[in-house]
C-alpha cells in the first residue's frame, strides 16, 4: 500500500483559505476531490489549487482523492492558514485500505489487511465465477470442487464463518453452510466495479459470522455524467467450451441515473491438465461417462468408457444474471433502486459423481445442485443531514432457492431437496466529527425464513411418488434473525492514529421438528434468543514517512444458524442430524504489523502476524440419539446408506496463527513484480489439526503492461464509438495441470484454484 505524507504549511492571509495539491515531486495535482464530513465537494484547478470557502468548518477532516494517488484525510486547523497537501502514489497491487466516498465508517473501522480487485483486472482475467476471481489478490485460497462453485478461505476459516456481501446487503443466511459454500456463484463477475477482502475479524463492523474476514461485491452503479453508453463483450474458454455473452448500458440525465447488465454464461464439460508432478498419474482421472436411456416409465443407466479420462463428463451448466440500478436525486444527496437476480440450470456436482461403487463402477447416475437462484431488491437512501452527519439507510429483501438431486446408478427414481429462504434487512449508519474526533454509529436488522420440503420423483418423467425422503432442514419451518447496535470512534494525534468501536447484537433462532419416516428427534424445537458484544481497537503507528506499524485488537462471533442446528446430511458414512443446546462461537485475536517503502515507491512491503482464540467452535462428533421410549439410535439410513449418528457440538478452544506478507517491486514504467505469501495453522485443544487450514500458499507474479499480437485479441465495442486494439491474453493456466477426485483439488500451477485448466482463451469486450 502506499503512505500519504501531509504537510501543513504557512502562507499568506487571503480572503478565503487555499488548499494546494500536490504529488512527491512539488507537481500540481489538477481535479483532485476534497469533501468535507458532510458529503459537499470541491475539485482542484489546473495548478491544483481550490478555495474552500463555505466548504471548509474549523477543525473540520476532509478527504481528498485523485486518481492513481491514495487517498488522504487532512485535519484543517483552527485557524484560515493555507495548506500544501503532498500526496503519494498508490499501488493498486498492495491496496490495503480501501476509503470510498459512498461506503459508511463502519466499513473500514480496524481494518488495515484489505486487498481489493478493481474491475479492470476482472475483465482482463475473465474468471468463471465471482469467487474465483480471488485468486487475483495472492492471499485468499479459494477451494472448488466442481465447475460451479468456489469457496474462499480467510485465515483458516470457511464458509459461514467468513461474510459474504454484495453492496452493503449481506449474503449470508440462515442455510450457510459450515463446509465448502457455492454461494459466491450468484453474483456476476462481469458487473463487479470492485472486491474488497477484509481479512480478520469484522463482526463489529457487520455482526455475526465475520469470524475469519470480509469479501465484499460492490456492483457497477451508474454515473452522474451527462449522456449513454453502451458496452458488449463476448468470450469463448476452450477448457470447456463455454461462450460468455455480456452486455450493458447506461443513461445519465439531470437528477437520473441507470444502469443495466445482462451475463449469460454456457459451461460445457471441464478439461483437467495432464501434469501431475506428485507421481500419482492415475488420480483425478475419470474413467467412465455415465450415459441414461429413457424408455417410456423406466431409465437405463450405461458406464461407457471415457475416452479421454481428463475430461470431467456431464459437468456443464448454464447462468444467467441481471443486474438493474436506478439513481434518482444527485452526487450528494439520492436514492438508489438495486435489482439483481441471478438463475442457473442444474449444477454437476463432480466431486460427489466421481465417487466409485463397492464393485468399481459409478456410485451415482445423477448428483446435482438444482437451479442456484437468488434475488435481490435494496433501496438505498444516502445524504447529508444537518446537526446530524452522512446518513445512509439501506433496505433490502432477499430470496433464495437452492436444490440437491441425487440418484444411484441404475436406480429409476431421484432424492429432490429444496430449500427456499426469505431474507429481509435493515441498515443505518451515521458518520460525523464532533471537533477532532470521527463518529460513526448506527445499527441494523435482519431476519430470515427458511421452508425445507423433500420428495421421491420417477426419473423417467418427475411424477412424485410417495416414498418419505428426509428434508435437510426442519420440516417444520425455521425462523432466524438479529437486532444489532454498533458505534466506533476515531482520533488522530500527529503519528499515532487510534479506532475504537463495540457493537451489540442480539439474535434468535426458533427451528421445528415433525416426525419423519426413519428419524424421530427427541425433541420437537430449537431455539435461542441471547445477546452478544463484541470490540475492536486498532492503534496505527506512522513513525517515518515511509514506514508504520499497526496493532488490532477484536473480537468476534457467530450465532448458530439453521445449518448448524437442524441439518440431515450423510457423507463419508456419517449422518449428521439435529442437535439442541448450541452455544455461539465466540473469536478473540491480536494482529501485528508493519508497512514499509522506499522514498521513490518503487519497493514496498507489508507484513501481518495473527493470532486467535476460537472458544466453542463448532464441530461434528460422533454421537447417538436417545429418544422418548429410552432406546438409543446409533446409525441412520440416508440415501441407502447405513451411517453413524453424528451431532454439532461445542468442542471447546481452537487455536489459529499464521502470517500473511506481500512485497511490490516496480523496475520501470510499465513493469511490475509482487509476490506473497501465506501462513496458517490451526489446532482443537487437544492439539489436533482442525478442518479447512489451508496449507502454506502465495503467488509470485510479473505482470507489464505491453502489447503483443499472439495468445488472444480483443475489440472493443463502445457506442458511439468503436475502438479496436491488440490485447495479451492470459494463457499462464495452459502450463498447469490439476485433478480433482473425493474432494480435493490440487493446483500445481499456484495461480488460480479450482479444477480447472485453460487450454485458450480469446476474449473481445467493451472498454
Amino acid at each position: 500500500m502506499a503512505w500519504c505524507a501531509v504537510l501543513v504549511l504557512p502562507s499568506l492571509w487571503g480572503a478565503a483559505q487555499v488548499i494546494q495539491v500536490q504529488d512527491e515531486a512539488g507537481n500540481p495535482i489538477p481535479a483532485a476531490v476534497i469533501r468535507n464530513q458532510a458529503g459537499t465537494a470541491r475539485m482542484t484547478d489546473l495548478s491544483g489549487r481550490v478555495e474552500l470557502d463555505d466548504l471548509l468548518l474549523q477543525g473540520d477532516t476532509l478527504e481528498i482523492r485523485s486518481m492513481g494517488f491514495a487517498t488522504q484525510s487532512v485535519a484543517m486547523p483552527s485557524s484560515t492558514l493555507d495548506t500544501v497537501v503532498q500526496m503519494l502514489a498508490a499501488s493498486v497491487n498492495l491496496s490495503e485500505v480501501v476509503v470510498s466516498a459512498d461506503q459508511p465508517t463502519r466499513e473500514s473501522m480496524s481494518t488495515v489487511a484489505v486487498n481489493r480487485i478493481s474491475a479492470n483486472v476482472i475483465a482482463r482475467e475473465g474468471p468463471s465465477n465471482a469467487a474465483t476471481l480471488l485468486w487475483n489478490t495472492g492471499q485468499v485460497m479459494v477451494q472448488q470442487s466442481q465447475q460451479g462453485g468456489g469457496s474462499p478461505v480467510l485465515r483458516g476459516f470457511e464458509a459461514n464463518r467468513i461474510l459474504l456481501v454484495v453492496d452493503g446487503v449481506r449474503l449470508n443466511n440462515a442455510i450457510y453452510r459450515s463446509g465448502h459454500s457455492q454461494s459466491a456463484m450468484t453474483i456476476d463477475p462481469f458487473a463487479i466495479s470492485s472486491v474488497e477482502v477484509r481479512h480478520g475479524a469484522a463482526s463489529v463492523q457487520f455482526g455475526s459470522d465475520a469470524l475469519g474476514g470480509v469479501v465484499h461485491y460492490r456492483t457497477r452503479s451508474p454515473r452522474w455524467e451527462m449522456g449513454s453508453v453502451a458496452r458488449g463483450y463476448m468470450s469463448f474458454s476452450s477448457v470447456s467450451n463455454a461462450p460468455t455473452i455480456h452486455a450493458d448500458a447506461e443513461v445519465s440525465r439531470e437528477g437520473f441515473a441507470s444502469f443495466t447488465s445482462v451475463t449469460h454464461r454456457r459451461f460445457g464439460d471441464l478439461k483437467m491438465g495432464n501434469w501431475r508432478p506428485h507421481g500419482e498419474k492415475e488420480w483425478g482421472l475419470v474413467p467412465w461417462r455415465v450415459r441414461t436411456e429413457r424408455d417410456g416409465s423406466s431409465v437405463v443407466d450405461f458406464a461407457d468408457v471415457n475416452a479421454d479420462d481428463c475430461i470431467q463428463p456431464n459437468t456443464g451448466y448454464t447462468q444467467t444474471d441481471v443486474v438493474q440500478k436506478v439513481r434518482i436525486g444527485s452526487v450528494d444527496r439520492n436514492v438508489e433502486l438495486n435489482l439483481q437476480h441471478s438463475n442457473s440450470s442444474n449444477v454437476p456436482r463432480f466431486d460427489r459423481l466421481n465417487d466409485a461403487s463397492s464393485g468399481g463402477g459409478p456410485k451415482w447416475a445423477e448428483w446435482n445442485y438444482g437451479p442456484q437462484r437468488r434475488t435481490l431488491a435494496a433501496l438505498r437512501f444516502r445524504s447529508a443531514v444537518e446537526g446530524l452527519g452522512k446518513v445512509s439507510l439501506t433496505t433490502a429483501y432477499q430470496k433464495i432457492e437452492e436444490s440437491r438431486l441425487k440418484a444411484r446408478f441404475g436406480a429409476a427414481n431421484r432424492e429432490v431437496q429444496l430449500e427456499q429462504v426469505d431474507v429481509a434487512s435493515v441498515q443505518l449508519d451515521v458518520d460525523r466529527n464532533a471537533g477532532p474526533w470521527s463518529v460513526g454509529f448506527g445499527g441494523s436488522w435482519d431476519h430470515n425464513r427458511v421452508r425445507s420440503d423433500a420428495w421421491m420423483e420417477r426419473r423417467s418423467d418427475g411424477v412424485l411418488l410417495s416414498d418419505g425422503v428426509l428434508t435437510r432442514y426442519p420440516n417444520a419451518g425455521a425462523n432466524m434473525g438479529s437486532v444489532a447496535a454498533y458505534a466506533g470512534v476515531s482520533r488522530q494525534w500527529s503519528r499515532l492514529k487510534w479506532e475504537g468501536a463495540a457493537r451489540y447484537s442480539k439474535g434468535w433462532l426458533d427451528a421445528r421438528f415433525e416426525d419423519q419416516l426413519g428419524l424421530t428427534l427427541p425433541f420437537e424445537s430449537v431455539g435461542y434468543n441471547r445477546g452478544a458484544m463484541t470490540g475492536s481497537s486498532t492503534f496505527r503507528w506512522q513513525a517515518r514517512p515511509f514506514w508504520g506499524t499497526h496493532l488490532i485488537l477484536a473480537s468476534a462471533f457467530r450465532n448458530p444458524n439453521v445449518d448448524d442446528v437442524g441439518k440431515v446430511r450423510a457423507k463419508d458414512g456419517f449422518a449428521l442430524v439435529p442437535t439442541d443446546g448450541l452455544r455461539p462461537e465466540r473469536m478473540y485475536s491480536a494482529e501485528i504489523g508493519g508497512h514499509w517503502r522506499t522514498r521513490d515507491g518503487r519497493v514496498q512491503a507489508r507484513i501481518s502476524a495473527f493470532s486467535t482464540a476460537l472458544v466453542d467452535a463448532i464441530q461434528a462428533r460422533d454421537s447417538s440419539l436417545i429418544l422418548a421410549d429410552g432406546s438409543v439410535l446409533e446409525t441412520l439410513v440416508v440415501e441407502g446408506d447405513t451411517n453413524v449418528i453424528q451431532l454439532n457440538a461445542n468442542i471447546g478452544r481452537a487455536n489459529i496463527r499464521g502470517m500473511q506478507f506481500k512485497a511490490v517491486y516496480k523496475p520501470s514504467k510499465g513493469w511490475r513484480l509482487w509476490s506473497t505469501l501465506n501462513m496458517t495453522q490451526g489446532l482443537d485443544a487437544n492439539g489436533a489439526p482442525l478442518s479447512h487450514i489451508p496449507p502454506v500458499f502465495g503467488a509470485a507474479i510479473c505482470a507489464a503492461n505491453v502489447d503483443v499480437v499472439f495468445f488472444g485479441w480483443s475489440m472493443a465495442l463502445e457506442w458511439p464509438k468503436a475502438i479496436g486494439r491488440l490485447w495479451a491474453g492470459d494463457d499462464r493456466q495452459c502450463r498447469r495441470g490439476d485433478g480433482v477426485r473425493n474432494t480435493r483439488m490440487v493446483d500445481h500451477w499456484g495461480g488460480h484454484g479450482g479444477p480447472h485448466h485453460r487450454a485458450g482463451h480469446i476474449q473481445h469486450w467493451g472498454a
